[in-house]
């Protein structure tokens, strides 16, 4: 499960970035 959160994490960031964009 530890693995699991950075992978959401970055995820997160990639959603973030976008909202950003838009």
């Amino acid at each position: 499960n530890k693995s699991k959160k950075p992978k959401v994490s970055k995820a997160l960031a990639n959603v973030s970035s976008l909202a950003h964009y838009a």
